[in-house]
């Protein structure tokens, strides 16, 4: 892209030193100059010197090897903690040549010594890798440290679907219209890459800073050929769909759809449609797909809603057919609703963005609307320090068990009080959510961002 710099902000050494020019320009500058500047002059800014230094790597290493070079922690400023577990924690980050906002996801090499935690770290980054669509997260790169592997991810500031919902109590139609119409195009998506992902759910919902759905979350999803078929079980059993629970082996995608039915349903209710005081109960219901619609939800709404959770996975409706869907198309004259109410939005810009536009010294010509550039106190990467550790409760309202692989055994429950059941299902979640990998979240960070 070429700057009509007649028309733009005279870029000399002084406007460069107070940052008073956009990342866009100071990269064409650097350009323009011919890779002659030195990332230790002084006289430039903190931020010039940066994007100068990663500049001048990048130019070396195709200059030498005719190829970019490895990605090392010094592309990356690391910010505030933003969630912490056993395994590492994801922290804020800025790539300091584009100047972008990313999730850094650190994962302890410790904890990678086993066979079986590597081999499933490296399965969700391998599918993460395949997919590239704005309605599912984005995994841009990975490198390592000596101590972590980290995974650079799109940052989703907006928190997850699960809290969205529950600060709402439940969501009006215009608003569910939106968000569910992005889920399905994600999930067409995803399946169009023959990729199951096997735990559809609120929690694993995220939204970004405008209020985009990101489907993330795929530690239990499994790439397939055309008509494989499956016995395993997975999922959170509220959003498990029937075929999975019969055990007579199924196909997978239309089990996915089922799951973004439970979404739906959620979204448009308050609360999941099967719920059940003990899991073989849970089963039955499911099973039977027996619910309750509320009269207040209207009749495309509950049509579409049937054709979801229709619990034969032959006569359930399809992608496509939902796109289709009456419920799905905008009405005439009607525009898209916002998804987040002002004070939303203040929050996500003032916990996430780091920038102020009236302070001195920056650019009077940023567009707010935009994620902002402006650096941000820089932790390390590579630390262990312990000092701050989150924790919060799983919902046991809308997602009231944990994902896994299903091993339960009914005699082992037998006469069992149910809140003892729950308790024993969070404990023994592994393989797929081991207790010890959980990251868990304070209330702030949670609402936020996961």
């Amino acid at each position: 892209m070429e700057f009509d710099f007649s028309d733009s902000i005279n870029i000399t050494k002084e406007a460069l030193a107070i940052g008073k020019v956009c990342p866009e320009q100071v990269a064409q500058f650097i350009a323009d100059s011919g890779h002659t500047l030195d990332p230790s002059d002084r006289t430039l800014s903190p931020r010039t010197r940066e994007i100068v230094h990663i500049s001048n790597k990048i130019r070396k290493s195709f200059l030498a090897k005719g190829d970019a070079p490895k990605t090392t922690p010094d592309f990356y400023r690391a910010g505030k903690m933003l969630g912490r577990g056993a395994f590492g924690k994801v922290s804020l980050g800025m790539h300091r040549l584009s100047r972008k906002l990313v999730a850094l996801k650190s994962i302890n090499k410790e904890f990678m010594s086993d066979d079986k935690q590597k081999s499933k770290i490296m399965h969700e980054v391998g599918i993460l890798l395949r997919l590239r669509h704005c309605s599912v997260v984005k995994l841009y790169e990975t490198f390592e440290t000596k101590r972590h592997m980290l995974l650079t991810m799109e940052l989703c500031a907006g928190g997850d679907l699960l809290n969205y919902v529950r600060k709402r109590k439940k969501l009006d139609e215009d608003v569910a219209r939106v968000i569910f119409k992005q889920i399905i195009e994600g999930l067409g998506y995803i399946h169009r890459k023959r990729v199951l992902h096997r735990d559809i759910k609120l929690d694993n919902i995220l939204l970004d800073g405008k209020g985009n759905v990101k489907i993330a979350d795929f530690g239990v999803s499994k790439l397939v050929k055309p008509g494989d078929i499956m016995h395993e079980q997975s999922g959170t059993p509220a959003y498990i769909a029937p075929e999975i629970l019969k055990e007579e082996g199924y196909m997978g995608f239309k089990a996915d759809i089922w799951s973004a039915g439970v979404v739906f349903y959620a979204m448009l209710c308050g609360t999941v449609p099967f719920k059940a005081s003990n899991m073989k109960e849970l089963h039955k219901m499911i099973i039977k797909g027996k619910y309750n619609l509320k009269e207040e939800i209207s009749e495309d709404a509950q049509n579409l809603l049937r054709a979801m959770l229709e619990t034969d996975p032959k006569k359930r409706i399809s992608v496509q057919k939902i796109l289709a869907h009456k419920w799905l198309q905008l009405p005439e004259g009607e525009e898209e609703c916002e998804i987040f109410n002002a004070e939303e939005r203040q929050i996500v810009q003032r916990e996430f963005i780091y920038n102020n536009p009236k302070q001195i010294n920056r650019s009077e010509k940023i567009n707010q609307d935009e994620e902002p550039w402006d650096c941000f106190t820089e932790l390390n990467l590579d630390s262990v320090d312990e000092q701050l550790r989150n924790e919060s409760e799983k919902s046991v309202i809308l997602a009231p068990f944990n994902s896994s692989i299903s091993d339960f055994d009914e005699e082992e429950y037998k006469g069992m009080d149910a809140s003892l059941i729950i308790h024993r299902l969070f404990d023994d979640a592994a393989p797929l959510q081991e207790k010890k990998a959980t990251v868990r979240f304070a209330a702030r960070c949670r609402d936020q961002d996961r």
